[in-house]
């Protein structure tokens, strides 16, 4: 279980993710039904996606991250 907000800003230029305006209303947001997003949906663009993800058990997994030009991920083993 958990919660996936999919935050997406349109017309961003540059290529650093200090470019996306994360203190303006975005374009666009979606709660996603998995930690997944579409591939190839346009240019010029940013996107953010925060929520949590409550675990069914104690275990190792792994999360794979691509992003073209830049993605950064940051998880926390608690709500901070």
């Amino acid at each position: 279980t958990g919660f996936i907000l999919q935050e997406v800003w349109t017309h961003i230029t540059g290529t650093s993710l200090s470019s996306i305006p994360l203190n303006t209303t975005p374009a666009s947001s979606t709660q996603l039904t998995s930690f997944e997003t579409t591939a190839n949906t346009g240019d010029n663009y940013g996107q953010r996606l925060r929520g949590y993800l409550c675990v069914p058990a104690t275990g190792t997994y792994t999360f794979y991250l691509s992003g073209d030009d830049r993605a950064e991920l940051y998880l926390s083993s608690d709500d901070d």
